[in-house]
């Protein structure tokens, strides 16, 4: 079978994510990207979570496959 005669498929993805969710992952990677730097500054996480650490947030994936023949 000719190569350009394949069928081509394309995986296409929505991603949603609360607004907690998306401060404590962007605050925790910028805090992971500064470990070897001894003159960083200290980045507190944020938490929406009485009496301990984390965040309860909700996140959601919708996906769909196209498919070109």
């Amino acid at each position: 079978m000719d190569q350009a005669l394949l069928p081509i498929q394309v995986n296409a993805f929505l991603m949603n994510a609360d607004l907690n969710y998306y401060h404590y992952h962007e605050t925790l990677r910028r805090a992971l990207r500064a470990v070897d730097n001894p003159f960083a500054e200290p980045l507190p996480l944020p938490g929406n979570i009485q009496g301990g650490l984390g965040c309860f947030a909700a996140f959601s994936r919708v996906s769909i496959t196209f498919r070109f023949r």
